[in-house]
């Protein structure tokens, strides 16, 4: 089972960071842009953004209150474009908030909005609380069903960060950028929150107000009402019964918003979530808190493709955060969310009354992911947990399908989790497909099968992983990008059924680590397979055993052979017909000349042979359409 677990096929020499000091000193870091720029804070607080592809500092700028003061990151965000202005076209460069600590001190936090390219401080404020979670909520996707969906305050809000904060607060924020009379305030002099009703009124008011004082900026807390006396009063949907915690043990570990549903996820460090409608301004979904408090740390959102219900998918991760080194169980849960209607907006489908919400596929993150075992999760932590866009272009043709209706495909989710002592950190890619996971009856765990082609393919037909242990050696990674997905276009009639599982995805891997930016690239089994064929070139028919091997593992051989698979000629012609079917015309040709001059130690006999096979079936088939 081992086999199952892939490698990159090429991992390149570290991109180090191009700067006028020997050596970079950074107590955080990110990846921006898809993997395009990185940035690094180091602890007196110097921001640098590097180019990811030569490792150019690009711009710099200081956080740092005053000389001597250490800076700390505790959660950072990238705002894209289309979080900031209802006008997507208003920016083509994302900005950065970050939270900071000065000293230590985690009673407040300072969020600053930056632009990272351009070296400056767009907006800083003063936040109550000790910051715990980032994330930007679309404005383009409030306002996208025509307005009717979300309440006319946050419609007035010119771009929303939603902040969560210790105590169980929740924060949407209007960084009023649009707005020329708001100052952008300073890491020394923080702009001032003022706290608007976000239901009634009363709320338009008070960002009118705050806005003319122009040290201030409005915000929401979506959950006031739950802090009564000291206490945060948490009430469970499904058991409608509402249990108290002392607001100094409850804090808010993660944030994700979902523009297809137009919900605010909000995940607890006593190991519940809510789904909060941002168009009924409350809490549609609440999961019950487990007996076992483990934090909530990653969402991600994922959304069929042609299903006739109105199903969409939630994975919630539950564990230590990277780099906490909490002794818990860490695990992904697959949750099926039902809605009652869907209707077509300019941006695709929106979702319409939540009916209900429940668990379906749980995987513990383990180091051996083949075989994942709850007892062996504990060393383990999630450092990314994200839906990828495919190009539909690169799926099957279907009649059915309408881009306008459907929009971006979301149905491949990828993960990236370490495991094992900090300092020396095995990390492992987890790639799953929502649409094969559909194709298996939505099993509630890993089940491993074989391809209908091939019986030597075995695998999960839904859920394929890589190890980075070549590529990250001696290194703890703060961030991943992953990039550039594709899908094998299979040009076997029919296609197979293993060419469509995960495992045949090609992407590239961007991480950051102490060293410098590591990339590598995973091919996937088919495109893997036939690059070594190309590559060994006439050579590989002396010894054809291992070529044969992948190229059958990666079920490219078109058809079951009923001929002994060890004899040598039957596996090469078999990789000739390989070669025949993806085009490899100068290996065929080289082939040819090769072994019809007596060059090399095989006979040309055996290429004719395998020609006039080949003629056999072709006149076969015509014969069948005929």
């Amino acid at each position: 089972m081992s086999d199952a677990v892939q490698t990159p096929s090429r991992v390149y020499d570290p991109t180090p960071y191009r700067t006028k000091s020997p050596s970079v000193e950074f107590s955080a870091g990110g990846l921006l842009c898809g993997g395009r720029y990185a940035w690094l804070v180091s602890p007196g607080g110097l921001l640098r953004v590097f180019q990811s592809s030569d490792g150019e500092c690009v711009s710099q700028l200081s956080l740092s209150p005053g000389k001597g003061r250490r800076v700390a990151v505790s959660c950072s965000c990238e705002l894209s474009p289309g979080t900031l202005s209802a006008d997507s076209s208003a920016r083509d460069q994302p900005l950065l908030a970050l939270a900071l600590t000065v000293d230590g001190v985690r009673a407040n936090a300072t969020l600053t909005v930056l632009d990272p390219f351009s070296s400056r401080l767009v907006r800083a404020v003063e936040v109550p609380w000790s910051v715990t979670s980032l994330c930007g909520v679309s404005g383009t996707a409030l306002q996208s069903a025509a307005g009717l969906f979300s309440p006319a305050l946050l419609q007035e809000f010119s771009g929303v960060l939603s902040v969560g904060c210790a105590e169980g607060h929740v924060l949407l924020v209007d960084l009023a950028l649009c707005v020329s009379s708001v100052g952008q305030g300073s890491v020394q002099r923080p702009l001032r929150l003022v706290f608007a009703d976000g239901v009634t009124q009363r709320g338009s008011s008070a960002v009118s107000s705050a806005r003319g004082n122009g040290e201030q900026l409005a915000c929401v807390d979506l959950l006031a009402s739950n802090h009564k006396k000291g206490q945060f009063h948490y009430t469970s949907t499904n058991q409608a019964t509402t249990r108290t915690f002392p607001t100094d043990s409850l804090a808010i570990t993660s944030l994700h918003f979902a523009p297809q549903i137009l919900c605010l996820l909000i995940g607890y460090s006593i190991g519940s979530f809510q789904l909060y409608d941002m168009r009924k301004m409350d809490v549609v979904h609440a999961s019950p808190p487990p007996k076992t408090p483990i934090p909530v740390t990653h969402f991600t959102f994922q959304e069929p493709e042609n299903d006739p219900k109105n199903n969409v998918y939630i994975w919630v991760a539950r564990g230590s955060p990277e780099h906490a080194n909490l002794d818990v169980e860490n695990k992904l849960t697959l949750y099926q969310v039902l809605f009652d209607h869907k209707v077509c907006g300019e941006r695709g489908t929106i979702y319409q009354d939540f009916s209900r919400c429940g668990p379906g596929f749980l995987y513990p993150l383990t180091p051996t992911p083949t075989r994942p075992h709850p007892n062996r999760s504990l060393s383990s932590s999630l450092l990314l947990c994200r839906t990828v866009e495919l190009s539909r272009s690169g799926r099957e043709p279907d009649e059915s399908h309408d881009p306008a209706f459907h929009g971006p495909d979301l149905t491949v989710a990828m993960f990236v989790w370490g495991c094992g002592d900090p300092a020396h950190r095995d990390y492992i890619i987890g790639v799953f497909d929502l649409n094969q996971y559909y194709h298996s009856q939505v099993p509630r765990m890993l089940h491993w099968r074989t391809s209908g082609q091939q019986s030597g393919v075995l695998g999960c037909s839904y859920f394929s992983f890589y190890s980075l242990k070549p590529m990250t050696t001696n290194n703890t990674i703060l961030d991943v990008a992953v990039m550039d997905v594709a899908p094998f276009l299979s040009s076997l009639p029919p296609i197979p059924e293993s060419h469509l599982w995960p495992t045949s995805l090609s992407f590239n891997i961007r991480a950051i680590t102490s060293e410098g930016l590591l990339n590598c690239s995973c091919p996937g089994l088919q495109r893997k397979a036939l690059t070594e064929l190309t590559r060994g070139d006439v050579a590989v028919f002396s010894c054809p055993q291992r070529v044969f091997s992948l190229c059958e593992r990666a079920d490219l051989l078109g058809h079951v052979w009923d001929l002994d698979h060890t004899d040598l000629e039957v596996q090469r012609k078999a990789l000739l017909s390989v070669a025949l079917d993806h085009g490899m015309r100068s290996l065929l040709r080289d082939c040819a000349f090769t072994w019809s001059s007596g060059g090399g130690d095989i006979s040309f006999s055996v290429f004719l042979d395998w020609l006039r096979d080949k003629m056999e079936d072709m006149r076969n088939q015509k014969d069948h359409i005929c």
